[in-house]
Parts: C-alpha cells; structure tokens; sequence
C-alpha cells in the first residue's frame, strides 16, 4: 500500500509538473502571440501611415497637375485669341492697304485724264489759233501780192518799207505760234507719258493695276 502511495504521489508530482509546464509553455506562446500581434499591428498602423502618406502625395500630386493642366489650358486659349485678333488686324490692314493703293493708282489715272483733257483742250485752241494764223497769212499774203503789185507800177518809195514790215511782222508772228503749238505738244505728251509710268510699276503688276493701265492708256490717248 506504501508503494501504491508513493507511485500515486509521484504520479501527481509529474502531473503537477506536466500542468505546470503546459502553462508555463501556454504563457509563453500567449506572450509570443502577444508580440507578435503588437508587431503585427505595429507593422500595419505603418504601413497605413506610410499609405496615407503616400496617398496625401499623389493627391497633392494630382492637384499640382490639374492646376499645371488648367493654367496651360487658360495660356493656350488666351494664345488663340490673341492669333486670332492678331489675324483679323493682320487681314484688315492688307485689305486696307490693297484698298488705299487701288484708290491711289485710281485718283492717279483720273488726275492724268484731266491734266491730258486740259492739254488737248489748249491743242485744240492752239490748232484754232494756228488756223486763224493761216487766215491772216493769207489775207497778209494778198496784202503782199497788192503791194508787189502797186510797186511794180512805180508807187516803190513807201511800198517796199510796207513790204518789209509786213513780212517781219508775219515772220515773228509765225515763230511765235509754231513755238507754243510745240510746246503744249510736249506738255501733252509729258503728260501721257506720267500717267503710263505711274501705272506701271517695275515689280510685276497686281490684277488691279492689270486693269487699270489699258484704261490708262486709252485714257490718254483720248
């Protein structure tokens, strides 16, 4: 019975012991679980921090490219726009231009048909003077021819001074008409000759001035 004791008593020894270091080893693996559960949570409060961090750069990220995309945007149309006025004036100002030199080449050939109206109007009143002149020849000539006449039937004393005289008085009044009839033949021909040379620029005619040189000409000539 002795024996049976000890055995018994030995046996809750190694029972105790057995308990005792299965809860020994439970608090040992309940205080790894616990560590490992802080580092575990540890390593995700981390690396949600380090998320959000990263999340709050690329948001600021995004915000700095959208403001980047709209100031662009903004440049650009204000860019258009301002191309755009830039053209329109560009536009107004070569019709402007193209406009003031057709008026100019215009105001030209009309002021070149007037100066040429006004020459061949003073022609046409030196031709009718000429024409007067060639009547008074005449009428100077049967004047001469009675004198010749009168002095070959003895009356020469007085005669032949008469003679001269009218003859001097026909030379210099014929010098005088042949001189301005020359002379407004040339302002007459200047004149044609400056209206055709200010229509006719030396760097290629533009279809206006192509159609407004024939006119030109038979403007002057008329």
């Amino acid at each position: 019975a002795r024996q049976v004791l000890v055995a018994v008593e030995e046996r809750e020894r190694k029972l105790v012991g057995a308990e005792e270091t299965m809860a020994r080893r439970r608090r040992d693996m309940e205080h790894e679980h616990t560590s490992r559960m802080s580092e575990a949570e540890a390593a995700v409060r981390r690396l949600q921090i380090e998320c959000e961090h990263q999340l709050e750069i690329e948001r600021d990220r995004a915000a700095e490219l959208a403001r980047q995309r709209a100031s662009l945007e903004e440049r650009l149309a204000v860019s258009e726009a301002r191309f755009a006025a830039l053209e329109q004036a560009f536009a107004g100002y070569r019709e402007q231009v193209r406009n003031t030199h057709e008026a100019d080449l215009h105001r030209q050939l009309l002021d070149a048909r007037d100066a040429a109206r006004r020459a061949e109007d003073r022609a046409a009143r030196a031709t009718k003077a000429k024409a007067a002149y060639k009547a008074q020849v005449v009428t100077l000539a049967e004047q001469l021819a009675s004198l010749f006449r009168r002095q070959q039937a003895g009356d020469a004393g007085g005669d032949g001074a008469a003679v001269r005289m009218v003859s001097a008085e026909q030379a210099r009044f014929s010098s005088s008409q042949q001189a301005e009839l020359e002379s407004l033949k040339s302002q007459l021909q200047a004149l044609k000759n400056s209206a055709l040379a200010a229509l006719s620029p030396p760097h290629g005619n533009s279809p206006s001035q192509s159609r407004l040189a024939p006119d030109a000409a038979r403007g002057a000539d008329q």
